[in-house]
């Protein structure tokens, strides 16, 4: 006798195989809900990440720490175009 033409078999493949497929599809939703959350997550501290870093070059600016850029020199730098 196969197990599936056992009592237990039968519960096995009727109640236990489709209750764990039902879980796992459960796990499997929730994690993507995990993951979007995270993600969401990772992107705001990316976002307020840079405005520090934007605060403390200003600061450091400010406190004469750290030169001003002059945008148009450093343009024809990497560039190397003039005017």
């Amino acid at each position: 006798m196969e197990f599936f033409e056992t009592v237990m078999g039968h519960r096995f493949y009727e109640g236990t195989m489709p209750s764990i497929a039902k879980n796992l599809a459960t796990v499997s939703e929730t994690l993507g809900l995990m993951k979007a959350v995270m993600e969401r997550q990772i992107q705001a501290i990316d976002r307020q990440t840079k405005a520090i870093e934007r605060q403390n070059e200003l600061k450091e600016i400010e406190l004469g720490l750290r030169p001003v850029v002059d945008i148009k020199a450093l343009a024809e730098e990497m560039t190397g175009k003039k005017g």
